[in-house]
């Protein structure tokens, strides 16, 4: 029953963590980093570059499933002694958000009938105004990169 319970309260957290709320998305792209770092003893780091003060929370929720969505992925397919990087950059105007591994790769010919998870991904990257794109060599890793525009108006979840 424990662990059934810890299983549940993992999953609530997947959906909508708090610490997105609280304390925003660099810090929950953090704490996502480590938890699997610990759990799958995959090196793990994120990297935020000249990142705007706040963003707009249903923004923040969209770019942290789409990094959980890329994460599942690299333990589905990348392969074992795989570095991840998570880097987020902003710029006047757009947000850059980077997954990238240095995994087995994909093979792009192939890209289009794999799973729902690289849809799902460009389906919230357009969601919010964005795109997605994916990179990616044989033998030699994955990227997924998503842009997203910065909209004006009013700002919710603190960075």
């Amino acid at each position: 029953l424990g662990a059934l319970s810890q299983q549940l309260r993992d999953i609530s957290h997947q959906l909508h963590p708090s610490i997105l709320d609280q304390l925003g998305l660099v810090a929950a792209l953090k704490s996502l980093a480590e938890n699997f770092e610990k759990r799958y003893s995959l090196s793990t780091r994120v990297i935020a570059r000249d990142f705007p003060d706040q963003i707009n929370l249903d923004l923040a929720v969209e770019l942290y499933r789409i990094a959980q969505e890329a994460l599942n992925n690299v333990v589905r397919h990348a392969g074992e002694d795989v570095t991840v990087t998570i880097a987020l950059k902003g710029s006047p105007g757009e947000l850059d958000l980077s997954i990238g591994d240095t995994g087995s790769g994909m093979d792009m010919e192939m890209k289009a009938s794999k799973g729902l998870g690289l849809k799902s991904m460009a389906e919230r990257a357009a969601l919010v105004g964005g795109s997605l794109a994916i990179e990616s060599v044989l033998g030699e890793g994955t990227c997924i990169r998503v842009r997203v525009p910065l909209p004006d108006g009013p700002r919710e979840a603190s960075i």
